[in-house]
This record gives structure tokens, sequence and C-alpha cells, in this order.
């Protein structure tokens, strides 16, 4: 994961993100609108949650379409 970029990601994969109030999403990257070449790592700091409003406070974890 550490060196995945948002480019390596198809419409299938998803992101989950797990922030430090216990909240759990999932997501796909790709309609985010974020430049291809980041690193899916990066983007914990750019995420703020709903919930609790902290930004940066998230563990993040691909998970691929193909298992």
């Amino acid at each position: 994961m550490y060196e995945a970029r948002v480019e390596d990601m198809s419409a299938a994969d998803r992101l989950r993100i797990e922030c430090t109030c216990g909240r759990i999403v999932l997501i796909a990257v790709n309609g985010l609108g974020l430049p291809p070449y980041l690193r899916v790592r990066e983007l914990g700091r750019r995420l703020k949650c709903e919930n609790c409003g902290e930004r940066g406070k998230v563990d993040l974890t691909i998970v691929w379409a193909d298992g």
C-alpha cells in the first residue's frame, strides 16, 4: 500500500478509512478528482472525518476488488 498510487486503483477498488473516533467508511478513490500520481498513503492528510471533524487522523487500507 505504501507505494500504491491513485492511478493504480480501478473504479472497483475501495479505500477503507477508519477515523480515531471509530467511524469507518469505504470510498472509491477514482471519483475524488485527485492527481493520479498521488500516493494512497498521503491521502490521510487530506481527509476530514464527517463525524468528528478531525483531519489527518485516519487509518487507511486498500480493499482491492480482485481479492
